[in-house]
């Protein structure tokens, strides 16, 4: 019996079967599960006006960057302001 429970134990969970198969799809595949995955929680849809109004800041920050009066940061200067850290210097 005791061999049977080491076995049970050794195996994968239904969880971690799921995760590394996941892991294994392209960025883009991943990212449409994890919407999927999200969207889910939901306990209610979305209501009109609030797809509307994320719509809205998506196309005004669009626009912000396509205009120039905002700048996007690399990974590297957003992991240093999310740690807390000055930026590099430009030169």
């Amino acid at each position: 019996m005791r061999h049977t429970t080491r076995y049970l134990e050794d195996m994968p969970s239904p969880f971690e079967r799921l995760l590394g198969d996941a892991l294994m799809l392209g960025a883009p595949e991943r990212a449409r599960l994890a919407a999927k995955l999200i969207e889910s929680l939901d306990e209610q849809p979305a209501e009109a006006d609030e797809v509307d109004a994320w719509a809205a800041e998506i196309e005004r920050r669009r626009a912000e960057m396509a205009s120039g009066a905002v700048r996007g940061l690399s990974v590297d200067e957003a992991m240093r302001a999310i740690r807390g850290e000055p930026p590099r210097d430009p030169r």
